[in-house]
């Protein structure tokens, strides 16, 4: 398992109400030339949970900041209609599904991830007594 210390949460920057899922994010990526879907969840707008890249593979999704972290997509995050200036204006369109997702998604993945982080460190002090029991065994046979 790859070291996670973060999850960054992005929206999917799509129009208020439309309604997208985890395929048509990979053909964008892919179309990008990315190696699929860089998210690792996407929540859809009726709080459907969809898997994305696995999480043992590094993430492209945000510049700098892929390598340790887990990247979870909501779908929405935009204005219904493009601003005066013809620009997507920026809104938090998640509905309370998605924002219940979310909060459960985010709460199961701190856990496991703490609970990984306490594997390895047990892991590695189980590793380190049986290694000072071996040279203690060794020293006691010379």
């Amino acid at each position: 398992m790859r070291k996670i210390n973060k999850i960054i949460v992005h929206c999917s920057a799509t129009q208020e109400g439309r309604d997208l899922d985890a395929a048509e994010i990979n053909r964008w990526h892919l179309k990008r030339g990315w190696n699929g879907i860089g998210y690792h969840y996407v929540v859809l707008l009726d709080g459907t949970i969809e898997y994305g890249r696995s999480i043992y593979k590094q993430g492209a999704h945000v510049k700098n900041h892929n390598k340790g972290s887990i990247g979870i997509c909501y779908i929405g995050g935009v204005e219904s209609e493009r601003g005066s200036n013809g620009k997507w204006i920026a809104k938090d369109t998640r509905t309370s599904e998605q924002k219940e997702s979310l909060l459960l998604l985010l709460k199961t993945l701190k856990k496991c991830i703490q609970m990984l982080q306490y594997m390895a460190i047990m892991s590695l002090q189980q590793n380190l007594v049986r290694a000072l029991m071996l040279i203690k065994n060794i020293a006691i046979y010379k």
